[in-house]
């Protein structure tokens, strides 16, 4: 059994995150546009939230700043 973790998928896009694959559990969670767009601090330390607009708002990786 293949697990999914720190995984996030906007709600709307789909209905799960992980299509139907075989031996492999969907702990992907969806969240809203806003709340995607807040994930830097809980992504870790190798991210950061895009206050320049370089991914639509959503978290870049420290590097791409």
């Amino acid at each position: 059994m293949i697990g999914v973790s720190n995984c996030y998928w906007l709600i709307g896009t789909a209905d799960r995150g992980i299509g139907e694959a075989v031996g492999v559990t969907d702990n992907t969670v969806g969240k809203t546009e806003a709340e995607l767009k807040s994930l830097a601090t809980t992504l870790g330390d190798k991210f950061v939230q895009d206050t320049n607009n370089k991914n639509g708002g959503y978290p870049i990786l420290k590097w791409q700043q």
